[in-house]
Formats: structure tokens, C-alpha cells, sequence
């Protein structure tokens, strides 16, 4: 319950603060589109990967597995 009540507030916050839906910035995470809570417990963000040290988000695993062993 917790966990609903904390996502509907980013939800919320993205909105007001950001002016940008939360399906729109994660959106690639769902299927259907429509963000829901589990969908971003998957999120992983480094700022190992790239050489100028951005902090961004992980979307292949297998590239992060090559990085972490050089």
C-alpha cells in the first residue's frame, strides 16, 4: 500500500514539477505503455559506461556484464 501511495506521488510530481507524464519518460518500460509501479522497480542508472561519466540509464545487460569486467 505504501508502495502505490509513493508511486501515485511521483506520478503526481512528475506532472506538476516536471510537466511531463511518467509514461512518457518511462513509458519504454510497459507493454501497454502506461507505467505502473513494478515497472520501474527494474530501473538501473550508472554513470560508468560512457566515458564522459553520464549518468544514465542501463538498458542492455549484457553491456553492463563487458563493463564491469575490463
Amino acid at each position: 500500500m505504501c508502495r502505490e501511495k509513493f508511486f501515485h506521488h511521483i506520478r503526481d510530481v512528475c506532472k506538476s514539477g516536471y510537466k511531463v507524464s511518467i509514461d512518457k519518460v518511462l513509458g519504454h518500460l510497459s507493454k501497454s505503455g502506461r507505467v505502473k509501479d513494478d515497472h520501474i522497480r527494474s530501473l538501473f542508472f550508472c554513470d560508468f559506461m560512457h566515458s564522459e561519466h553520464i549518468y544514465d540509464e542501463i538498458t542492455d545487460m549484457h553491456e553492463l556484464n563487458k563493463k564491469m569486467e575490463q
